[in-house]
């Protein structure tokens, strides 16, 4: 008897595994297919029309626009699509991340300024920006490297005296 109720259990077992098991495969990985939706929005026919192909916003996070080509960009096609690609990418990922680690507002923070009729008109360099915006800090969120003029990271000497000055003890 203890026999027949041992040997049920591990059936109910094995079977109970190899349904559950079934149940939770899915068809794909949903994190690719939320990031392969948000590619799709650079390839969307229905989005870049009439831009340029050359001045269209990459997935690697940059804007190739020549500088004397300012005007056509910005007063044309191409400034309006590519807000709406950039739209389109956070309707579907809010925290998208192209290849060269800019974020959205990077980008955006870079059409401003390269359409704007300030000093920074027709810089349309992503990377500056992203470095700009951060004061030269960029990669750190918490601030502790500066970059040199030979863009070598350095520690932030307010870092080191802070902890004293206040009477902490130093916790890196």
């Amino acid at each position: 008897m203890a026999f027949s109720l041992t040997w049920k259990c591990w059936i109910f077992l094995l079977t109970l595994f190899f349904f559950s098991v079934s149940c939770c495969i899915s068809e794909g990985d949903p994190t690719s297919q939320i990031v392969g939706r948000a590619l799709q929005c650079f390839d969307n026919g229905y989005i870049y029309k009439r831009c340029y192909e050359a001045y269209r916003l990459t997935e690697s996070g940059r804007l190739d626009v020549p500088r004397q080509e300012t005007d056509a960009f910005c007063g044309g096609p191409c400034f309006v699509e590519t807000d709406l690609v950039l739209r389109c990418v956070s309707h579907v990922l809010s925290h998208f991340t192209f290849y060269n680690r800019a974020t959205l507002r990077d980008v955006r923070n870079t059409l401003r300024a390269g359409c704007s009729y300030g000093r920074d008109r027709g810089n349309f360099n992503v990377w500056y920006y992203m470095y700009r915006a951060n004061d030269g800090y960029y990669g750190d969120p918490y601030n502790r490297f500066h970059f040199d003029s030979a863009h070598k990271a350095a520690l932030n000497p307010m870092h080191i005296y802070l902890p004293f000055i206040l009477g902490l003890p130093l916790l890196f």
